[in-house]
């Protein structure tokens, strides 16, 4: 699976997208940070969409929010036109069970590390 990139800040796990030029978008849609470099156009698992002349960015993304006992995860489509009027559809909503084994200590101890602790 490839790296893909995230803001950390908004909780946007990953971004991709092209611009009105057809250009690779590499900025986060809520805050417009810059990722460090640029997405490859041939890399697994990221499916551009065909870019026709239109007058606004199109984005996709995913948002993740911790809910007591799962994670949901939203798809959003975000579409940016020029004076900053913003479309936003939402895709699909998955909601998955939280995995109980992998939370972190206090102490920020991965389950690896509490494993050595016990033997």
């Amino acid at each position: 699976m490839p790296k893909l990139p995230a803001c950390a800040t908004c909780n946007i796990l990953l971004v991709r997208g092209r611009d009105n030029k057809g250009n690779i978008i590499n900025e986060c849609p809520k805050c417009g940070k810059k990722w460090g470099s640029e997405i490859a156009d041939n890399e697994e698992g990221i499916i551009w969409k065909p870019v026709k002349k239109q007058p606004f960015k199109l984005m996709t993304y995913v948002e993740r929010h911790e809910e007591p006992g799962r994670v949901v995860l939203k798809y959003i489509e975000e579409r940016r036109y020029p004076g900053n009027h913003v479309e936003r559809n939402v895709i699909r909503v998955d909601e998955m069970p939280r995995e109980k084994g992998l939370k972190n200590d206090i102490d920020g101890e991965g389950p690896e590390i509490k494993r050595m602790q016990i033997v």
